[in-house]
């Protein structure tokens, strides 16, 4: 049977995934890009063989499968980031909504978390799509894959996770079956990246004090910083228990308690 191989369609993950077309049709594997949250179901009902999921992803159905984490390319960011912001319609008293493309991704829910937890804000999260200012006069605020520019109202998600909690923000990382894991996966996965990995730094010309981090490799302080996201998760009721962090090729399991 053909190994099928899922990776998000979102071009924050391209440097994960530069090789990963040309390698999949050299090996005779089937590659699919998809939504965030298709990547999650396909491997929740074993319909891929591997997939670079989110910690939501992970942690959504413990019970399914025995997951586990292959210790290679990932994305983890740290502090202030261009990633996802959370902008603001100008001279309103309350925020109240929330636009976004894609609610169901796990940095939107971690941004509507943020809110609620740094500043007492409970606003709902809703589906719409259209440029920053078409959503602004229809939402309070409107959080997109896109960093701020001058003169914007908003927050960058990754700065606000990193001053809340003093750890990075897991964005992604592959994931496998103990079992049923692809021979030599993660040589694969490996190869699907760009070949330098090394930290990207990031720095707002604005404003030369803030600043931030991606990491694009794995390292095992990393488990600390996935702790940390499961419990939150939890906490919110966003997955059913605090997953175990399970890495592929260890033969203890780090197990939450």
């Amino acid at each position: 049977m053909k190994t099928r191989i899922a990776i998000p369609s979102n071009p924050i993950y391209s440097k994960l995934v530069a090789n990963a077309q040309s390698i999949c049709r050299d090996k005779g594997y089937e590659l699919l890009a998809l939504p965030e949250g298709k990547c999650n179901e396909m491997m929740l009902e074993n319909r891929v063989d591997a997939a670079l999921v989110t910690p939501l992803g992970y942690a959504s159905g413990p019970d399914v499968a025995d997951f586990r984490i292959l210790p290679g390319p990932v994305l983890f960011s740290s502090g202030y980031s261009q990633l996802t912001s959370l902008f603001f319609a100008e001279g309103l008293p309350a925020i109240r909504t929330i636009a976004s493309a894609q609610p169901e991704d796990f940095i939107m829910k971690i941004g509507k978390i943020l809110l609620a937890e740094r500043f007492g804000i409970q606003a709902e999260l809703f589906k719409s799509g259209g440029s920053k200012d078409e959503l602004l006069k229809k939402f309070d605020s409107a959080m997109l894959w896109s960093a701020s520019h001058h003169g914007d109202n908003s927050l960058d998600i990754s700065e606000e996770w990193f001053v809340s909690y003093e750890t990075p923000l897991p964005l992604a990382f592959w994931i496998v079956r103990n079992e049923e894991a692809p021979d030599g996966i993660e040589s694969t996965v490996r190869a699907f990246a760009e070949d330098d990995l090394g930290p990207s730094n990031i720095i707002d010309e604005r404003y030369d004090y803030r600043k931030g981090s991606l990491a694009w490799m794995w390292e095992d302080s990393m488990e600390e910083a996935l702790l940390h996201t499961f419990h939150l998760l939890y906490y919110h009721q966003l997955v059913p228990e605090i997953s175990a962090i399970k890495i592929f090729g260890r033969d203890e399991e780090g197990v939450v308690e």
